[in-house]
């Protein structure tokens, strides 16, 4: 039999576990041996357990009081970008200014630090945040320019669909009056005015122009900022998150060798332009830790429909309502990515597709209907559930990332073809203020339909999309019960949104067989709070805490150095 030292066997009790199994079991203990739980139920029974099947000489067992607390499944955060979270600790961050004035002095401050030839980087940058009405603009080339001038000015809007450009950036890149040569499936925005100049307006694809000669900061400062998110991610309590890369992101990738660092594991969906790359990065990883595992492992393909809401690039029927013609645009080459679908159902590859306006969501689940072939056909409902778990790498997944404006016919088609949707449900705070203006009454009433996508019994998963929202899942959690007036008889219950978290968000990193509820056989990560989170009143979650967090049974928040 397998020794285990005094660091490998656990105890927790003292506590109500609220497992989240198809039961609803609450229990006061559970065993832990090896990050696995082994056991739940009374500190008795499970004392009794382990003496009868493990205790030996060469056993020992530390138990650990949990003081009364409330504890959940550890928190799983379905889509966020690790590499731009990290590389943005090193920017300038524009989130909390109030005024085109406070944005102008602070990273006019930023710059001033910086070498004349480094490039200024900005990020969350929200003009629906500034007070005066007249200040929610984009910032053009020629209001960057009075920040400055001799260094190139790069501002990210939050939302990461389009940015800004002063002139010395737009020199730097050679983007001038009628220069753009693109190839056909191009799908972005060079913004330029009446007479055809460029006004540092950059939308899309465009972005890319911008993104293949970023310079990247030091590896020591990038594996400082690397703990520090991992740290922050668990402070939120999540102990896994479905990581999105892009092409551009692959060197910083590996520079950090891969992430494998990281405290949280990880399902990687890669957005590279040749598909076939998703099997070279799997190989490359495996030689080289030999970690094709539950830690770190490369999930599936990322692709695009179209742009945001906030961008105005989000793919409509009708055109905007603040805006006479102006419609958004598809981002993708609609057979091309026809016959990507159906290429990652024969190769056993999941799939995610960003997905935002009413047209694009529409243009693509008949898509999916069309290419994605899976056979046999599984059934996906709960009573299937445990038979598919059997076989968790089978039967490739396939996922709308933000699915947020969704007739009811559509809902209906992606219940029949087991679409995954996943949504940010702090997009009902940050875009509260703006968003009926950008797209009006009617067609608010058809954006985020959380109630509905669940009564359909689709699988909701939840995320952040990271940076583009924080990654406080208890915020998330509360946006999903209040919704700020933004549609809200679709408003979900707080357990509702918790499942989003944990069991749904599992699914959709194809993972519910290893974690999203605290069960036998499925690693011990567990948030403790508290508070009962079913009890509390939304509008006082505040007072809520997250106390510790642990994964695979060791706490990773706080540290275990921590003294505080």
């Amino acid at each position: 039999m397998k020794n285990l030292n005094e660091d490998r066997c656990f105890l927790f009790y003292n506590a109500t576990f609220f497992t989240l199994d198809e039961n609803d079991t609450m229990v006061e203990a559970i065993l832990v041996i090896d990050g696995i739980i082994k056991n739940r139920g009374t500190r008795a029974e499970l004392l009794r357990f382990w003496r009868e099947n493990f205790q030996t000489n060469n056993y020992s067992l530390k138990e650990i009081n949990l003081q009364q607390t409330y504890v959940y499944p550890g928190f799983i955060d379905a889509h966020l970008h690790p590499i731009t979270c990290i590389l943005n600790k090193t920017y300038f961050d524009c989130s909390k200014l109030s005024s085109l004035g406070q944005f102008k002095e602070e990273l006019r401050k930023f710059a001033a630090a910086k070498a004349n030839s480094e490039w200024v980087i900005g990020i969350k940058f929200n003009e629906q945040q500034f007070h005066n009405p007249q200040e929610k603009i984009f910032p053009t080339r020629y209001i960057l320019d009075e920040i400055d001038t001799q260094h190139p000015i790069l501002v990210y809007r939050y939302d990461l669909h389009i940015v800004f450009l002063n002139s010395r950036a737009l020199e730097l890149l050679r983007i001038e009056s009628h220069s753009a040569n693109f190839p056909s499936d191009f799908h972005g925005e060079i913004k330029v005015d009446s007479q055809g100049i460029p006004t540092g307006l950059l939308t899309e694809d465009a972005m890319k122009l911008v993104e293949n000669i970023m310079p990247q900061p030091e590896k020591l400062i990038l594996e400082k900022v690397m703990r520090e998110f991992s740290m922050e991610l668990a402070s939120h309590g999540i102990t896994a998150i479905g990581g999105v890369v892009s092409d551009f992101d692959l060197d910083t990738w590996k520079s950090l060798q891969y992430l494998k660092d990281m405290q949280q594991d990880i399902a990687l969906y890669v957005n590279v332009k040749d598909p076939l790359l998703f099997f070279q990065l799997r190989d490359e990883l495996e030689q080289n830790f030999q970690l094709l595992s539950h830690h770190l492992k490369i999930q599936g393909l990322k692709r695009f429909m179209d742009g945001s809401f906030g961008a105005k690039t989000a793919w409509l029927f009708e055109p905007y309502t603040n805006l006479s013609s102006n419609s958004g645009f598809c981002a993708t080459d609609l057979q091309l990515l026809g016959e990507e679908i159906e290429w990652a159902a024969k190769n056993n590859i999941d799939v995610m597709v960003h997905a935002i306006g009413d047209r694009a969501n529409t243009e693509l689940v008949n898509l999916i209907e069309k290419h994605w072939k899976i056979e046999p056909k599984i059934d996906f409902s709960e009573k299937k559930m445990k038979e598919v778990e059997k076989f968790p790498q089978k039967n490739p997944r396939i996922r709308i990332e933000h699915a947020s404006m969704l007739s009811l016919a559509t809902i209906k088609k992606m219940a029949q073809i087991n679409i995954i949707p996943v949504c940010q449900p702090e997009f009902l705070r940050s875009e509260s203020n703006w968003l009926v203006n950008f797209i009006g009454e009617s067609r608010l009433n058809i954006t985020y339909p959380f109630r509905d996508l669940l009564n359909h019994g689709l699988k909701l998963a939840g995320s952040s999309d990271a940076p583009v929202e924080s990654v406080n899942i208890l915020q998330a959690i509360k946006d999903c019960v209040v919704r700020y007036k933004i549609n809200p008889n679709q408003e979900i219950s707080i357990k509702e949104a918790l499942t989003l978290y944990t069991r749904n968000a599992a699914w959709a990193i194809h993972q519910e067989h290893i974690r999203g509820t605290l069960e036998i056989g499925k690693f011990a990560d567990f948030v403790l709070l508290n508070q009962n989170l079913f009890t509390i009143d939304p509008y006082n979650f505040d007072s809520l805490e997250i106390q510790q967090t642990y994964k695979n049974g060791r706490r990773i928040y706080p540290p275990l150095n921590f003294k505080g």
